[in-house]
């Protein structure tokens, strides 16, 4: 799945990140944990915005603040 996918979508869910990383939902929520990954929360609900993971991912997967 490729980010371009979401250029309408200000946030992707987590099993949207897991299908874009293609790396399993306890590492994805491990890296949110850990503030590794960008990402903010609407409640209880988190959404990783596609912009900020782009350029996470473009610098090799490090550097993520929490937003």
């Amino acid at each position: 799945m490729q980010l371009s996918n979401f250029h309408d979508k200000y946030g992707l869910t987590v099993p949207e990140a897991v299908k874009t990383l293609g790396i399993c939902e306890r590492k994805v929520r491990e890296l949110i944990a850990n503030n590794e990954i960008p990402h903010f929360r609407v409640g209880r609900s988190v959404r990783i915005p596609w912009q900020p993971l782009k350029e996470w991912m473009d610098n090799g997967g490090t550097g993520g603040d929490k937003q």
